[in-house]
């Protein structure tokens, strides 16, 4: 029968033993009285099982016994050994050992499992089973759980081995709950060979290694994509700090020279995290990067406006993945210092003059591949000495803190603004560490972008 669980779930095995002992400990059935006693199971002279305990004779308030499980004690007494054939049926292999540790059933699947048939077990302490060196350690720890019986996982931290009769050794996964039977209390344990999930545990740990692998080279190979120099214009400093929320990010920038007299940038911050957004952000920098500047894109006579309407046209959303981007583009005159930028859904920048309170610029529209005939508005500043325009993706803002109140654009803005005295890649650093700071563990909770521009 196939269950949410699976069939090899340790936690279907462990409902089934749980549930075989509650049956045996707690439930009478219409046949109990022609069930032979434990004195019957017993054998003749000789036989494994006669140093296992005779059952207690009746009386009007049995003893209690610290292994009992279930609420009925007269019908916990009409169980014998011969009932722990049921567990004959379990999918495991199954064995039931008494307080002492002395085996007093195994089901034929041990003998597939250990290589003893069932009846050459019967008698031996658990420890047969169990490697030399941690001998010891197995009978102080079985002596501890009989004085504190309950259902639950064993070893559950630990790697448990077994011996089989040719001395190999084979990793399990074991299971115990007790019950009690006429004869007193039992511990039952189903046991499962660990081989094949091991192996299969190991191929998925190097397969997790190698895509662990992949993922570095592929971070590698984005960030070699942001520019390793920035340009140089006499009275102009830039700046910028990128830091992923994971080892891929849906965000990318560039700053480029255009020709003499203009210096173009953008931002673009891809939806959704992970691997597709990280891919489709390379693609669209590696696309970006390719084109024949001064004859397109960002040409002096092209506007940011014409910019994002240009790449609105070539790329729509996919249907297939909904997949969209958010995008900023804007270019500086290097001798008016006259910034023109246009905003497709991205948020728009925070400019700090020289004297006075920053500014947050709202720069409203649609983003890149919702609407193929969307308009956007362009916006124009002149850049003053000692004036500053910081440009950022979402992950700034949005980080929320345990609360669950985001950063938001004011605290940006002021900690820009607390920055104002010291070096321009120091103060994105400030924002870095801020934005971190607010999130609580210090860990991203997207991916973070900044991009600054200061007038000496």
């Amino acid at each position: 029968m196939t269950t949410a669980l699976g069939v090899d779930s340790p936690s279907l095995r462990r409902l089934f033993v749980s549930a075989a002992a509650r049956f045996l400990n707690g439930h009478r059935t219409r046949y109990e009285e022609s069930m032979p006693t434990a004195a019957n199971a017993q054998g003749e002279d000789g036989d494994p099982l006669r140093d296992f305990p005779q059952p207690a004779k009746k009386s009007t308030q049995p003893a209690r016994c610290p292994f009992h499980l279930g609420a009925h004690d007269a019908a916990a007494r009409a169980w014998t050994l011969t009932h722990l054939e049921l567990l004959e049926h379990a999918p495991d292999a199954m064995m039931a050992s008494d307080t002492q540790g002395r085996i007093v059933f195994a089901n034929s699947k041990i003998e597939a499992l250990f290589g003893y048939a069932p009846d050459e077990l019967i008698g031996q302490r658990v420890e047969l089973l169990v490697p030399q060196e941690v001998r010891d350690v197995h009978r102080h720890a079985r002596q501890h759980y009989a004085a504190q019986p309950h259902a639950r996982p064993m070893g559950a931290a630990l790697d448990l081995w077994g011996v089989r009769k040719d001395g190999s050794r084979i990793p399990l996964d074991i299971s115990l709950s007790p019950i009690r039977l006429d004869a007193g209390p039992v511990i039952i344990a189903a046991i499962r060979d660990m081989t094949d999930r091991l192996a299969a545990d190991g191929k998925l740990r190097e397969a997790h290694r190698r895509l662990q692998r992949d993922l570095d080279a592929a971070a590698a190979i984005q960030k070699s994509l942001f520019p390793k120099t920035l340009p140089l214009v006499d009275g102009m400093r830039f700046a910028w700090a990128w830091e992923p929320s994971d080892r891929l990010a849906g965000d990318s920038f560039n700053v480029f020279p255009v020709d003499d007299d203009h210096v173009g940038f953008y931002l673009l911050d891809v939806s959704g995290h992970g691997v597709a957004a990280a891919l489709q952000a390379v693609a669209l920098t590696r696309v970006l990067a390719s084109r024949p500047w001064q004859a397109s894109v960002l040409h002096s006579i092209l506007s940011p406006a014409e910019v994002a309407a240009d790449l609105n046209r070539q790329f729509p959303i996919d249907p297939n993945t909904w997949q969209y981007f958010t995008f900023i583009c804007a270019t500086l005159d290097v001798h008016s210092h006259e910034l023109r930028f246009t905003s497709a859904g991205h948020p728009g920048p925070i400019y700090l003059p020289a004297d006075g309170e920053p500014v947050t610029y709202d720069a409203p529209g649609f983003p890149i591949g919702l609407f193929p005939d969307a308009t956007y508005e362009e916006h124009r500043l002149i850049i003053h000495p000692g004036d500053r325009v910081l440009f950022h993706s979402d992950g700034a803002t949005d980080a929320s803190d345990a609360g669950g109140v985001d950063f938001g654009r004011h605290r940006l803005a002021e900690t820009l603004a607390a920055s104002r005295a010291v070096a321009l890649d120091d103060a994105l650093a400030r924002v870095v560490g801020a934005v971190r700071q607010w999130s609580g563990n210090g860990d991203l909770q997207d991916d973070l972008t900044l991009l600054a521009i200061e007038s000496k």
